[in-house]
């Protein structure tokens, strides 16, 4: 069964970079990788999903929101992640289950359904949290605009981290993504080059 590892932080903190850099790295070392980007791509919920963000309804109906982002996530779960785990050696989620709790809190969704929907989703073998500023100031939807929300989505993180702390690390994203990456690859334990 493959390794799962979840990249999660809030909205540009270097995510899809350091998922980039953890799949790159793995594969260098002659594993099997499969890297995935949430939301999924595909079907109808991922355009609903962007459609949400772009027109502010993610903020106005939270809790439909967070419904459309669990549905696609579990088709995923149920079909493509079934494979990847059976043929892969990692598989390594930029964003999955956390960021819904996370968000869903911080956009006021109702916490016992967003709790019982994170319950429904496989959990990773291990979750790394990037902490700390955004690195751009680029913003695409609704959520990365709010500055109040990004504040509360890095507070919930930190605090999920810190009630969890035997599977989920905290690691700093300032400073170069080559410094980034390796605080990354220290903390899944390949500082000796071998996985922990």
């Amino acid at each position: 069964m493959a390794i799962i590892i979840a990249i999660e932080g809030a909205d540009r903190c270097g995510k899809q970079t350091q998922s980039r850099m953890l799949t790159d790295a793995l594969r260098t070392r002659g594993y099997s990788v499969e890297q995935v980007e949430v939301p999924v791509a595909g079907g109808a919920t991922y355009r609903l999903i962007y459609w949400m963000l772009g027109n502010g309804a993610a903020k106005r109906y939270p809790n439909l929101f967070q419904f459309v982002q669990f549905v696609n996530k579990l088709v995923f779960q149920f079909t493509r992640l079934v494979w990847f785990s059976m043929v892969c050696d990692y598989v390594v989620f930029d964003r999955w289950s956390l960021s819904s709790v996370v968000y869903g809190n911080a956009t006021g969704t109702n916490k016992v359904f967003v709790r019982f929907l994170y319950e429904l989703l496989v959990k990773p073998d291990l979750t790394v949290i990037l902490h700390g500023p955004r690195h751009t100031n680029d913003v695409e939807d609704v959520y990365e605009s709010d500055t109040q929300l990004q504040r509360d989505v890095r507070a919930g993180y930190h605090d999920w981290a810190q009630r969890y702390p035997l599977s989920h690390d905290l690691i700093d994203n300032r400073g170069t993504r080559e410094e980034v990456h390796a605080r990354v690859m220290y903390a899944l334990g390949f500082d000796e080059g071998r996985p922990r």
